[in-house]
Formats: structure tokens, C-alpha cells, sequence
């Protein structure tokens, strides 16, 4: 559940959003798809999985299938992958993933270190079927960037550390270049002419997780997934990692008391308190 100032941040958020884009003009990274996961669990219908819902306000919303589920701690949300075939399935028509800039944004924990998928926009496992996704390698020591544009592909890697532990991610695309920061650290950079071709997959679906084919998601939690039309600055990625950072404490913080509230609780008494015969010292004292 959203706290009263997070969700009017967003709604205002969002308007300001339309009323820009009603106006013409386009700031240097718009968002044009939140997901914060942190919306009570709604099904869609009998025959389909459970809603998320994007906060930008552009009603780009998805579904969680194959076992994926929306994971609470405390009033925050997160999106909880498998490890297997459980995935989400965002729309994604507001935006082209042509030769524009864009920006992705999101944070990562994991519950093992078995490689998987984070996420994608592609409509085949084929290496050089257009599109870009990201995964984790080396035992889930590395998050690989792979973009592709139809006939060829190539890839980015950069370390991720303490897997175990949220990490904040933002990739950002710009022309020929990406770069990768994880904790509001630059963690990579590359410049190939594949990274600048038009990167468009068929189709208008968005996958968290695992894309369609016989891939594996990652057995962990993904939260505050935003797409952005345009390129973050070094100085915005600091912005929103300061950001990721305070809810990701909150976050660790409601795990600790969740986990402290299924061991049973011992009381001490001051060793002060009484005597073996169960009298107060104070009242021994005073018939002495």
C-alpha cells in the first residue's frame, strides 16, 4: 500500500506528465511506465493472472503469470520471480525503442544466485531477433545488457555486487553509447554501432522476468521499475539512487521485523529483581 505522500507524488507526478505532453513539449527524460508494485494484488479475470498497474499514468499496465506473484514487506511492494517460467507482461505502446535515448531504471534483489532474466522488450529467445534484454551471469555476480537490432547484437556487462542485497540499476541509451550505473556509481560504459540501430521488437509487450521461449527468470524480487523516454544525467542517476536507497532501508528494515516476529520472544528479569525465594530484595532488606 502507498503512503499518502509517495502516492500524491505520483498522481502529481503523472499529471504533470500529460499536461506536458498535452502541450508539446517533452522534458529530457519523461517517464512513460512505473511499476512500484506496490498495489493490492487485483485479478484481472478467471482466466488471466494478476494485475500491475503502471503508476505514470499512461495505463500502460501488465500481468503476472507462471508463478510470479506481488511480495510485501510492510506497506512496500515488490515483484517476486521463481527462478523458472513466472513472469510479468507489461504493455509498452507509449514508447519506440527505435534510435531515440532511453532510460531503465529499476532495483534487484536476489534469492539465489541462479542466472535468469530481469527483463526484456523482445519477441524471441533468437540472439540477433531485434530487441534488448537483461540477465544475470557468473552466478549472478555480473548483469548483462544484451541490445540487438535484427542481424546482429552485442552486449554490455557489468559487475553487480552483493546480489544478495538490493542494488539500484539505471541504463541509459544515448546514441551509440550505453551506460550502466548500479548504486548510483557509473559501473560500465560502452560505445558499439549496434547499440545506436533500431532496437524495436514486433509487437507491443514489455517482459519482467523471463521473455517468451525457454528461458528462466531470476529467482529474486525486482521493484520501481521505470521506463523513460530520454537519457538521465550522472547527477539525476544520484537523484534516484538516493531515493532507491531510503526505500530500500525501509524495506530491509519491515524484513528484520517480519523475521523477528516468528521467534519466540524470552523475557529477562534484572538479576536486581528478586531472590530465589521470589521476594523483592527491597522487601528482604527491610525485615533484615
Amino acid at each position: 500500500m502507498l503512503s499518502s505522500v509517495f502516492f500524491r507524488s505520483r498522481v502529481l507526478r503523472a499529471l504533470l506528465g500529460l499536461t506536458i505532453a498535452c502541450l508539446g513539449f517533452a522534458t529530457a527524460a519523461d517517464e512513460v511506465a512505473v511499476y512500484t508494485f506496490d498495489d493490492e494484488p487485483a485479478e484481472v479475470s478467471a482466466n488471466s493472472g494478476v494485475l500491475v498497474l503502471d503508476q505514470s499514468g499512461m495505463n500502460q499496465n501488465g500481468t503476472l503469470y507462471s508463478g510470479a506473484e506481488l511480495f510485501k514487506e510492510g506497506d512496500d511492494g515488490a515483484l517476486q520471480l521463481n527462478g523458472g517460467t513466472g513472469f510479468a507482461k507489461m504493455i509498452l505502446r507509449k514508447t519506440r525503442f527505435d534510435t531515440a535515448p532511453f532510460s531503465v531504471e529499476f532495483n534487484i534483489l536476489l534469492d539465489s544466485l541462479k542466472d535468469g532474466m530481469v527483463m526484456g522488450k523482445k519477441l524471441a529467445e533468437e540472439p540477433d531477433a531485434a530487441g534488448w534484454v537483461v540477465e544475470t551471469a557468473n552466478k549472478a555476480q555480473e548483469i548483462h545488457f544484451t541490445f540487438s537490432d535484427g542481424q546482429q547484437s552485442d552486449a554490455l556487462s557489468v559487475p553487480l555486487k552483493n546480489p544478495q542485497e538490493w542494488s539500484h540499476v539505471v541504463m541509459v541509451r544515448d546514441g551509440k553509447t550505453v551506460t550502466v550505473y548500479v548504486n548510483g556509481q557509473l559501473a560500465g560504459s560502452k560505445t558499439s554501432p549496434v547499440f545506436g540501430k533500431d532496437l524495436q521488437s514486433p509487437g507491443d509487450y514489455f517482459y519482467l522476468g523471463k521473455i517468451l521461449g525457454k528461458l528462466r527468470s531470476i529467482h529474486g524480487k525486482l521493484d520501481e521499475v521505470i521506463i523513460r523516454n530520454g537519457s538521465l544525467t550522472a547527477e539525476e542517476v544520484e537523484k534516484a539512487y538516493r531515493a532507491a536507497k531510503d526505500k530500500n532501508i525501509k524495506k530491509k528494515r519491515a524484513a528484520h521485523l517480519k523475521r523477528m516476529s516468528g521467534v519466540p520472544q524470552i523475557r529477562f528479569r534484572p538479576l536486581w529483581c528478586c531472590t530465589t525465594d521470589s521476594t523483592p530484595i527491597p522487601e528482604r532488606s527491610r525485615r533484615i
